[in-house]
């Protein structure tokens, strides 16, 4: 058995069936590439609080994948209440908060990252030009074609089951 290199793969643990399909796609991808996801609550399993655990994780890994599936719809909110910039919006789509825990975890390690994001979804290391995140907006109905096709960081991510979905390019190491 070939050695796998471990990456960091931020994704809830509980998705709808066609974010379920989109991540046995990457789960596909990353098996060919011989890459190893490593995330808490389905490969590794806290020993201690969260937080440390993903860092302790994230350390031991040599990049990330960023999963930012939509996990709270609302119909409509206010931004900045009570101040003069407040703004109604909606609707909203917001991914799990850890995405931006462990991106974040990722980003301070100097681990690249790959962001997939759903449309609608922004905010954090999902905006447009966050630490150099290019989105470009995959086509509804494609397909996965390879790991490092994704990673390549050309054209956008290829991802099926009809949701619409961006990819990011590769972010490279920090100096």
């Amino acid at each position: 058995m070939a050695i796998r290199i471990p990456i960091f793969l931020s994704a809830p643990t509980t998705l709808n069936p066609a974010q379920q399909a989109i991540y046995d796609a990457i789960l596909r991808c990353l098996e060919d590439e011989r890459l190893q996801p490593r995330a808490l609550g389905r490969s590794d399993f806290p020993q201690s609080d969260p937080l440390t655990e993903v860092y302790y994780v994230a350390r031991a890994c040599y990049g990330g994948i960023i999963l930012g599936f939509a996990q709270l719809d609302f119909e409509s909110g206010v931004l900045k209440r009570g101040s003069p910039a407040e703004k109604r919006l909606g609707p909203i789509v917001m991914p799990s908060p850890w995405n931006q825990i462990e991106a974040g975890m990722l980003v301070a390690l100097r681990r690249p990252i790959l962001v997939f994001v759903e449309e609608g979804i922004t905010g954090g290391i999902f905006d447009q030009g966050a630490h150099s995140t290019c989105r470009n907006s995959a086509p509804r109905g494609s397909t996965i074609t390879t790991a490092s096709r994704c990673a390549s960081g050309s054209g956008s991510g290829r991802l099926s089951c009809g949701q619409p979905f961006a990819a990011s390019r590769v972010l490279p190491a920090c100096p």
